[in-house]
């Protein structure tokens, strides 16, 4: 019996362990961590409702937040890469090459001009493109008469253009040459062009206070047409966040802004805290307090956790505060599960030292038989 309890006290932690162990994977108890709002609920999100809603994630982290201006604006030509063909002879317009808004490469023929002068057959010139782009207006048509006063076409060079920001006054003294923007289109919600700011209209318009600033952007499809609406996040500084999250984790408003952060992975369980934020851009919000670095918090899909179940923690108690009555009538399922690995245990533990104990005593009757 002696050496049946000294092996039963270990053997008996030792078993012990390995059910607790079984249950130790996440922390569900109740008390809230450092920057944790006591009280916040949480929620455990079913793996096919976390498909169904796209549910992303993402780490808080340090990053640079920009300070940025606002504006909207329109794409334009560059004059300098626009170019009007004339004819050097009079007379009229026998072939044409081209026709509006059809690309033509430099050296390619336009039109093919039949002179005034006397001849048998009257001589002809042929007109070229002097650089590759756009022909933006035709002004003959086959037949029609050519002046060397009058253009015969318009070709424009659109392989880089400008996009024109209306910038309020009260912002103008923040713009620089050489800063940076952000330029999204009506026409491609979803592609963030970059333009680079190049010059600033002479005066402000008077029915609007704005003034123009002229963003040169790289154009070698042509997706940008002369006269599509453009958005701009003009880039005039930047400082860094000590933790930052993507601007659609936050949610609430006035002051009491919250996200979700992720608990428990394993159960796919989040927990509402609140935090204060400080600068945003438009991407990124600084977190001042609430969430540290490396935290993990939902990025996409947070709208629809504000419907999910509330997760049940290790007392019983969900995010929707149970009572205690109510508790000890419905246990949880992890308690259960807990209480349930303690017993088959100590069981185990139990069958196991009496095993010994009898394997001992046959051994003991064996050796005094023999």
């Amino acid at each position: 019996m002696k050496n049946k309890n000294l092996y039963s006290v270990p053997l008996f932690l030792i078993f012990t362990a390995a059910a607790t162990a079984q249950h130790s994977n996440c922390s569900h108890g109740d008390a809230p961590n450092a920057g944790q709002t006591a009280g916040a609920p949480t929620v455990q999100i079913p793996r096919t409702a976390a498909k169904n809603i796209n549910l992303q994630t993402s780490p808080a982290a340090e990053r640079m937040i920009y300070d940025s201006i606002t504006a909207i604006g329109q794409a334009e030509n560059i004059p300098q890469n626009v170019e009007a063909v004339s004819s050097r002879i009079g007379g009229r317009a026998m072939e044409l090459y081209v026709s509006p808004d059809s690309r033509i490469a430099k050296g390619e023929p336009i039109a093919k001009i039949e002179s005034l002068v006397f001849g048998n057959p009257p001589p002809t010139i042929t007109i070229f493109a002097p650089r590759s782009g756009v022909v933006e207006k035709l002004y003959i048509t086959k037949g029609s008469p050519v002046t060397p006063d009058n253009p015969l076409a318009t070709i424009a060079d659109t392989s880089k253009i400008y996009v024109v920001a209306n910038v309020f006054e009260p912002s103008v003294s923040r713009l620089k040459a050489g800063q940076t923007a952000e330029i999204k289109f009506e026409s491609f919600p979803d592609k963030i062009f970059t333009g680079r700011l190049v010059k600033f209209s002479s005066a402000l318009a008077p029915d609007t206070s704005t003034l123009g600033a002229y963003f040169e952007v790289e154009n070698p499809g042509g997706q940008i047409k002369p006269g599509m609406r453009a958005v701009f996040r003009i880039i005039t500084g930047e400082s860094p966040a000590k933790a930052s999250v993507p601007q659609s984790a936050v949610l609430g408003e006035h002051g009491n802004h919250f996200v979700y952060v992720q608990k428990c992975a394993t159960d796919m369980m989040y927990e509402r805290r609140y935090v204060a934020v400080g600068k945003s851009d438009g991407r990124y919000v600084e977190i001042l307090e609430g969430v540290r670095p490396g935290e993990i918090v939902a990025v996409q899909g947070v709208y629809q956790l504000q419907f999910m179940p509330a997760a049940e923690s290790e007392n019983g108690h969900s995010a929707n505060a149970k009572t205690s009555v109510e508790t000890e009538k419905n246990p949880p399922a992890d308690k259960k599960s807990y209480i349930g690995n303690l017993m088959w245990s100590a069981l185990c533990a139990s069958l196991f030292l009496n095993a010994i104990f009898i394997l001992g005593q046959f051994r003991k009757r064996k050796d005094g038989g023999l």
